[in-house]
Parts: structure tokens; C-alpha cells; sequence
């Protein structure tokens, strides 16, 4: 068995909005990914903008906005962005969504509002997208 071409260094979130006002029972999830490949550091950096949206996907329509940042970094063998395994994008999403998923619960728990409990989603299509929306430092 080949071993994993990345490791997985950190994760933080960035910028956090709520509107508790805008908790209704018809919500709608977006997960919006893109990441940037530095090839002389061999280091990956995924942006996963998150939200959740009530009624019409209009923006005074927000409830919950979050951007979490995660860091990767490449053995050697990776020296351009052709040379990233094709599982990487979704697998390196599936890595951070736990975290995203936890901050969102505890986030609305603590704003004493309706609790969101993110459901355990495949994201295998997000891969394709975070893919596409990758550029090179």
C-alpha cells in the first residue's frame, strides 16, 4: 500500500458571521472550496467558504457564514500542481469538514439558538470543484 503524498498541519477559522434571526426550518447548505498550491514549499492551502441560508439564497437571507483555512503540506515527490493525487481534493475537504462541522454546532449552541447538527455528507463532488478552483503561487 502506497502511503499518503500529504499530511495534514493545521486549520483555523478565519471570519464567522450568525444572524440568528434568520433560523428557519427550510435551511440551505453551500460549501464553496478553492485552495492554492505553493510548489517551492510543497504546501497546499484550502479555503472552504461555508454557509447556511434560509428561504431563497438571497444574502439578507444568511444565517451562518464560515471560512475555515487548512494547511497541507507535500513530500518532495509533488513538484507542481499536475503531480497532486487526484484523491487529494476530496480527501483533504473530508479531513477538515469534522472541523467545520464541530465549530458550526458549537457556534450555534453557544448563540442560543436552534443547534445545527451538519449532517456526514460525500464529498466527492466538492473534490471535482476544489479541483477546478485550484491555482499555483
Amino acid at each position: 500500500m502506497e502511503s499518503a503524498k500529504f499530511s495534514f498541519d493545521n486549520h483555523i477559522f478565519t471570519d464567522f458571521e450568525i444572524h440568528t434571526q434568520n433560523a428557519t426550518d427550510e435551511l440551505t447548505l453551500q460549501l464553496h472550496p478553492n485552495g492554492v498550491f505553493d510548489a517551492e514549499n510543497k504546501v497546499f492551502s484550502l479555503q472552504i467558504d461555508f454557509r447556511i441560508m434560509s428561504e431563497n439564497n438571497e444574502p439578507e437571507n444568511l444565517f451562518v457564514a464560515v471560512r475555515c483555512l487548512a494547511k497541507f503540506t507535500f513530500e518532495e515527490t509533488v513538484r507542481n500542481l499536475n503531480e497532486i493525487p487526484d484523491y487529494f481534493y476530496a480527501n483533504s475537504i473530508a479531513i477538515v469538514y469534522p472541523y467545520l462541522r464541530a465549530f458550526v454546532s458549537t457556534l450555534t449552541i453557544q448563540s442560543n439558538t436552534r443547534p445545527i447538527v451538519l449532517p456526514i455528507m460525500n464529498l466527492t463532488t466538492l473534490g471535482k470543484d476544489l479541483e477546478k478552483n485550484t491555482r499555483i503561487l
